[in-house]
């Protein structure tokens, strides 16, 4: 949060995407009119005809691996480099690792000096339409920035059936129920842990959880409910 707008978030109803924004908000002064979180534009989002099976084949991946898959900046404070001990710690799973960053090249080393390059599949870049092929040709999907503020990839892998195995953060610790629509973790030794408690259910759990709660038209919805109350408070 930016202190130079906190006059103007003061005289403002001023809405937050996550409780931990919201308690930001309050411990500086400014009081919060409600939660918003932020909503997936599914108009974005292509279909994806076919079986996992017969995407897997597609995209040349082992079909009866068991696969997770990582999207995001590979800079530092995503933790990426986290990926090389998971990995160590799962020797029955594969990864495909979606992005690119300043620890890239870092990444890409330690992998191939711990033996563990066989077992990744490293794309720079990718367009937004094939990443999500990539969501539906997987077992999980990981997020491991302790600090994630809400989580777009998140929730476009929930939205595809991908259960998802999150670090703690103000975002996962929102969107996911623990245990339901997908796991929350500290360490990597439970995030290892997590992947092989992955299920098919907690998948579709997860999408229902996105469709329920986090697609545009629920926030637009929940905007029209909030905004009159507090304009009346106001008046």
């Amino acid at each position: 949060l930016l202190r130079r707008n906190l006059a103007v978030y003061k005289k403002t109803p001023t809405f937050a995407k996550t409780p931990a924004v919201a308690a930001e908000l309050q411990s500086l002064g400014v009081p919060c009119a409600g939660l918003m979180p932020v909503g997936l534009d599914t108009a974005i989002i292509p279909d994806v005809p076919g079986t996992r099976a017969d995407l897997r084949r597609a995209l040349k991946l082992d079909v009866d691996a068991k696969i997770f898959v990582f999207v995001g900046r590979l800079d530092a404070y995503k933790k990426p480099l986290d990926l090389v001990p998971l990995l160590e710690a799962t020797p029955d799973w594969q990864a495909v690792i979606i992005g690119q960053g300043t620890q890239g090249a870092e990444l890409a080393r330690l992998l191939a000096a711990r033996g563990l390059a066989a077992r990744c599949r490293m794309i720079p870049q990718l367009p937004n339409e094939s990443v999500h092929v990539y969501y539906h040709a997987c077992d999980a999907f990981v997020n491991l920035n302790p600090n994630e503020i809400f989580g777009m990839s998140l929730l476009e892998a929930m939205y595809a059936g991908c259960p998802p195995v999150a670090r703690h953060a103000p975002g996962p610790d929102l969107i996911i129920e623990n245990g339901i629509s997908g796991l929350l973790c500290g360490t990597v030794p439970e995030l290892a842990a997590a992947l092989d408690k992955t299920t098919a259910a907690m998948g579709h759990a997860a999408q229902s959880r996105v469709n329920e709660n986090f697609l545009w038209q629920n926030s637009a919805e929940l905007a029209l409910t909030l905004l009159p109350k507090k304009g009346k408070a106001n008046g």
